[in-house]
């Protein structure tokens, strides 16, 4: 598990010196920092100077997969429980991309792995209730001739199911959930 707050030791072996950044946060479960231990004449520096790596393209494109990858695994359920037609695949596309950016949002927030995964799980509930509401409320009105039992048993069966899948597919490609 990695510590919200920590520092960076270095040890150089040939100088049997160690040195030592300031103290650092955490700014997001994924941090990634770059760390400088030579001064500008490229000697060593008596201190580790660590700055935040921010790769905002790199994270775009990432959030961007998992938004469109939900998508199309919640469309293929729907698909399944027969909710087909053009206004409830739109209504279904709206309310994914609503949902996982405020998932994406809440969960960019530094957290120990622990409450990571049980804010992350709080959240995958919360969001099968708001789907559900939604597609059973006036927002919903394209699935009318659907029983709130179906709406509710097919947000609850998306959602798991996405879910499911995305933590497949993260353990292959990680670099798609920093």
């Amino acid at each position: 598990m990695r510590p919200e707050i920590f520092k960076v030791l270095l040890y150089d072996c040939s100088a049997k010196t160690y040195y030592c950044s300031e103290i650092i946060e955490s700014y997001a479960f994924d941090s990634e920092y770059d760390v400088v231990c030579s001064n500008t004449a490229g000697e060593l520096a008596s201190e580790l100077q660590v700055s935040k790596v921010h790769n905002t393209n790199e994270k775009l494109l990432a959030l961007t997969f998992r938004i469109i990858a939900t998508i199309i695994i919640e469309l293929v359920v729907a698909f399944l429980f027969n909710i087909r037609t053009k206004k409830q695949i739109g209504c279904i596309c709206l309310v994914n991309l609503v949902t996982q950016i405020l998932l994406n949002l809440v969960l960019s927030y530094p957290a120990t792995l622990f409450s990571y995964i049980i804010k992350y799980g709080f959240i995958e509930i919360l969001i099968i209730v708001i789907e559900a509401i939604l597609y059973s409320m006036p927002f919903g009105k394209h699935f009318e001739s659907i029983s709130k039992k179906k709406i509710y048993g097919y947000s609850a069966i998306a959602n798991i199911f996405s879910f499911a899948l995305g933590y497949v597919i993260s353990l292959q490609f990680p670099f798609l959930f920093k």
